[in-house]
């Protein structure tokens, strides 16, 4: 059965079977990299986990928020690496969950004011929350360093994974809309794409799948650099369920 197939009779049983599939690549590559972890080595002090969503699974949700990667925010309270179902979607969106099941934070007070003032601040139980990278460190400076070692020395390109795995979750779950938490997120994204996203009052906008819009901002540490201008943004959608914003495709480079 094709893919297009199975989506037009998606039920939470597919979505779950696909997801399944879906984690267990991403469980083969996380349990090769453990299992080369020696304590008191670089890359084990620099890695301090894996996840995959911070949200409920959904097919077709309102939106997909996309970020860098998983800071270590668990480690650093638990003292854990490692959990049984750490790649299983949550119980809950992240965003709305702070604040009441554990203590709230900027990024996530930041984007519930921003949807706060637009048509679609019921859109966030509805919505999915996962990164570009799945593994945990402590800063974007100590992921870099830690896939450099990965490479080096187990032969493991996580970024081409990465492109690989942020385009399959993208399929199974095909959001209406992506925001991109942060420039590098978008740029990431666009490139991964080969569009150019369009930039205005720190906000960029383009799309891919010649159907999915995105959206990203610039950020200044966990705030929405320009908060005002996102929201503009995400009100202008008010029609992009059903009109795309068109992209211009980036050059091809010849190799």
């Amino acid at each position: 059965m094709s893919t297009n197939t199975i989506h037009q009779c998606m039920s939470k049983t597919d979505i779950n079977a696909l997801y399944g599939e879906f984690k267990d690549e991403v469980a083969e590559t996380r349990d090769y990299v453990r299992k080369n972890l020696v304590s008191g080595t670089r890359e084990e002090d620099l890695y301090k986990g894996t996840m995959i969503l911070y949200s409920e699974l959904f097919y077709k949700p309102d939106f997909l928020f996309v970020g860098i990667n998983p800071g270590a925010g668990y480690y650093n309270t638990s003292g854990k690496k490692f959990r049984d179902d750490e790649l299983e979607a949550e119980d809950g969106f992240e965003y709305l969950l702070a604040g009441e099941d554990y203590p709230d934070y900027r990024s996530a007070e930041q984007t519930r004011t921003a949807f706060a003032r637009t048509k679609y601040k019921g859109s966030l139980s509805k919505s999915v929350k996962t990164n570009l990278f799945y593994t945990s460190t402590s800063s974007l400076k100590a992921m870099r360093e830690l896939f450099g070692i990965l490479d080096n020395k187990f032969n493991i390109d996580y970024y081409a994974k990465s492109l690989n795995w942020t385009k399959k979750l993208i399929g199974i779950i095909e959001p209406k809309v992506i925001i991109c938490e942060g420039k590098v997120v978008a740029n990431t994204l666009a490139e991964y794409y080969e569009v150019e996203p369009q930039w205005n009052q720190e906000t960029a906008t383009f799309q891919i799948e010649g159907k999915i819009q995105v959206l990203g901002y610039k950020r200044l540490f966990s705030n929405i650099r320009n908060i005002n201008g996102f929201v503009e943004a995400l009100n202008n959608l008010q029609d992009a369920f059903t009109t795309p914003i068109q992209s211009s495709p980036l050059p091809r480079v010849a190799r």
